[in-house]
């Protein structure tokens, strides 16, 4: 997992297709929502959640890391449009 951008991460799962990637990201996504978040003063911070965009070779049919990338970013953007806190793939 690595930053991508200013909210953003990237994480590539190497052998997985896009069922085990849709597991890993609902998991990812659950758990970050059910953090609890406390800030420097030790008070409750605000509930985050998270938004996942997946893209997946061969699934999708693209051979291009550059194109798999921004099939990923898209479904992202179609993940925080339809409602965020939600997997999009």
């Amino acid at each position: 997992m690595v930053r991508y951008g200013g909210e953003e991460f990237l994480a590539i799962l190497p052998g997985a297709d896009k069922a085990a990637a849709l597991a890993v990201a609902e998991k990812m996504r659950k758990q970050i929502k059910s953090a609890d978040v406390l800030l420097p003063s030790g008070e409750q911070g605000k509930k985050i959640t998270a938004s996942f965009g997946i893209a997946s070779f061969p699934d999708d049919g693209i051979r291009k890391f550059s194109a798999l990338l921004k099939k990923a970013d898209e479904r992202l953007y179609l993940a925080k449009t339809s409602g965020r806190n939600r997997v999009v793939c």
